[in-house]
C-alpha cells in the first residue's frame, strides 16, 4: 500500500475542508477549524498514533483555541 492510498493527506484535509468551509458559509454556521494553524507548526506531535486523531497536546491546543469563544 502507498502513501497515496490514504484520504488524510493534508491535500484531501483540505479540500474537504473547504467544502465543509463553503456549506457552513450557506447556512450561516460557525466553523472551528484547526488544520491552517496547525500545517504552520511541527504538529506531528499533536497526534495520535493513528496520525488523524489529536492527542492529549492536541486537544490541549484546541482547548486554548476555543476557550476565548466562551469567555
Amino acid at each position: 500500500m502507498s502513501i497515496d492510498d490514504f484520504y488524510f493527506l493534508n491535500e484531501r484535509i483540505k479540500e474537504y475542508e473547504e467544502i465543509i468551509s463553503e456549506e457552513c458559509k450557506k447556512r450561516n454556521t460557525f466553523l472551528f477549524s484547526v488544520i491552517e494553524e496547525w500545517l504552520k507548526i511541527d504538529y506531528l506531535d499533536l497526534l495520535s498514533e493513528d496520525g488523524i486523531h489529536p492527542n492529549e497536546k492536541g486537544h490541549q491546543k484546541i482547548f486554548e483555541k476555543i476557550k476565548p469563544l466562551f469567555i
